[in-house]
Order: structure tokens, then sequence, then C-alpha cells
């Protein structure tokens, strides 16, 4: 988006001094973000919604003010939206896109690779803390920001008719990443079952729960808030230390290629486990933490399903630096997956020593 765009949209927010500069900023796949610096040296995050994905820009602002006034109310550290000229914490502009401004968290840097152990402590214990704090919200009270956004079973749905049809003609292409989501169906039925049972309790969750949505003290290295809260909505406790369990333990991003280097690290798995149910696991259920793992496969296998049906409709949902890049994501996933699996006893041990 052109710079005279971005300056139309975030003056007309009320902050504290004038714009000096605006630049894109980070490496997030879904929303387009960017770094409003002023000339009174205070920084803020300006970002539009992205309405492919969150279909009613509305819902997700109603969470999130939610959210952040429950936080407010009880001291929660945690981020700050402005509000615009006539105070409502939105601006739509004239394509009718949504943006917010929030506070930049100075001090703090976030990671797309766990360095140590601590950071893994620290980043897992900020989500706890998180999970801790929305205890006393009502699920009923959030709208789903993205329809079964972690229905494995609808998930697999969609792949089955992306496949039926192969719309690219790539299936050729991913056969063995085929084969194996297909040889782990199991695992959305396995779920469904604890779901339609209500053996799960549905709480207010984060549901993107990767290591980059973690800030960390850029010194002490410890857990300051937790950021990108737009899929904050209904959800599963099992969903959210999934997708630590999946986005900390490889030594390696994502879209890594070469996935030989591609496995689960046993230690980081423990110390996130640690920081985690550190501060949950008097308040979780017995059922929840029994199933924990559960969630780690699940979100790997998830992840990796999406990755691989985005590739095979012709990559519309994530954005792509290169033609096989959702492959290479969802081969990376499946390795993680993989590694977990031969490992699964050991892992099983770690959680039900900190339960």
């Amino acid at each position: 988006m052109k710079t005279i765009e971005t300056n139309k949209v975030a003056n007309q927010f009320v902050f504290t001094g004038k714009i000096a500069s605006i630049s894109s900023f980070g490496g997030g796949h879904i929303n387009d973000t960017f770094l409003v610096e002023t000339d009174s040296n205070i920084r803020y995050i300006l970002q539009k919604i992205n309405k492919n994905v969150f279909r009613q820009p509305l819902h997700v602002i109603h969470n999130i003010e939610k959210l952040l006034n429950h936080f407010a109310n009880i001291d929660q550290n945690t981020l700050i939206t402005f509000p615009n000229v006539t105070g409502e914490k939105f601006v739509e502009d004239s394509n009718q896109d949504f943006w917010r401004l929030y506070n930049f968290v100075e001090g703090t840097q976030s990671y797309d690779v766990i360095q140590n152990k601590s950071q893994a402590y620290e980043a897992a214990r900020a989500f706890g803390s998180f999970q801790l704090s929305t205890l006393g919200l009502d699920a009923d009270d959030f709208y789903e920001t993205i329809p079964n956004f972690h229905h494995l079973g609808k998930r697999f749905e969609k792949f089955d008719v992306v496949l039926e049809n192969d719309p690219k003609s790539r299936i050729k292409l991913a056969e063995n990443e085929i084969q194996f989501a297909l040889d782990h169906r199991k695992i959305a039925i396995i779920t469904s079952e604890f779901i339609a049972t209500g053996q799960l309790p549905v709480r207010v969750t984060h549901n993107d729960t990767k290591l980059n949505n973690a800030l960390l003290h850029y010194q002490t290295g410890k857990g300051v808030c937790v950021i990108d809260l737009d899929t904050v909505m209904p959800g599963l406790v099992m969903y959210d230390y999934g997708d630590m369990v999946r986005s900390f333990t490889s030594p390696v991003p994502e879209d890594e290629k070469d996935i030989s280097k591609v496995h689960l690290r046993k230690e980081i798995f423990e110390e996130l486990t640690k920081g985690y149910l550190s501060v949950l696991s008097n308040v979780l259920t017995k059922t929840e933490k029994e199933n924990l793992l559960l969630g780690a496969k699940y979100m790997t296998l998830i992840m990796g399903l999406r990755f691989l049906t985005d590739y095979i409709e012709g990559d519309v949902y994530y954005k792509t630096k290169y033609e096989d890049h959702n492959l290479v994501r969802a081969k990376n996933q499946f390795a993680l997956l993989a590694s977990l699996e031969g490992q699964e006893d050991e892992l099983q041990k770690i959680i039900l020593a900190n339960i």
C-alpha cells in the first residue's frame, strides 16, 4: 500500500505527536502491518485486518476490545488500542478495510525459532498467564472470528474437495504428503469424540500461539505480553498448548527446505511444558491435562494439512515467496509430527511430571 494511503488512515487515529515515517513491519502471513514512528519518539503498530480471512472484521474488533477491557480491569500487562477521532477503536477506509492502531511494546522482541530453553519457558509462561487471565470470561460472549478455524474434521472435508478438483494439477507433486495426511485422519476422529461428549471445556483461548506471538524482554528474557489477538475466540486449551509445541520445538523455521533438519527437541518441549503448566496446572481439568499431547499432534497435523491444501488449491490463503513454498511448509510440519510420534511415550511422561 502506498505511504500516502497509510498516512491518511493513521492520521484518523488519536495518538501523541505527528507521523515521521511509516514502514512495513513483521512477517505475518495474514494481515498488513506497519510501524508508525512519530516526532514525539513514540512508536505505534498500524494494522489492516485481512477481510478475506476475517470475513466479519467488527467481530474481531469486538473480541479484542472485550478482552483488553477485561485485562485492564485485572491489571494485566497487555496491549492498548487507540481510538479514532470519533472514539471508535478502528478506522474504515474507502475500500471498506478495517484498521487498528496499537501501542508498540518497547524493549521487547519476538523469535521465529527458540534459541535456548529459557526462551521456551518464558514464552510458554506468557501464553499460560494469558490463558489464566481469560478464565473469568464467558466464551459465549465472543464471536468465532474464523468459523471452524481449528476444526480438523472440516479441514479434511475441504482437503477432500480440493483433492477431487486438483485445480492446479499439483497432486502428483505431493503424493507422499497427501498419503501422510490421510493416514493421520484418525486424530480428527478421536478429538471430535472428546468435543461431542463435552469432556474438553470450551474456553476463551488465543488460538494462534506461535512463538513469534510472545514478546520477551530483550534484556531480561522474561515474557512481557502476548500479541496477535485476532483469533482470540472460543477454543480448547489443547489447541494453544499444541500450537506452542508445533512452533517452539523445531530447530528450524516452518519453511526450512532441508527437511532432514526438522525434529522435535525434547529439551525445549520440557521447558515449554513447565512454563505453561506452572500457571495453569491447578486450574485445568484432568481431561484437559491428559490430552495436551493429543493437542500437539492435532495442531501440527492441522497446520501441515492447511499448508498442503493451500498448495494444491493454488496458494490462495497464505502468502508465498516461491511456487512450492506451501508444499515445503507442509513437508516441514509432517516431519515434525513424525518426530513427535517417535518420542510420544517420553513426552507424555514429561507432561505427567508437571501436572
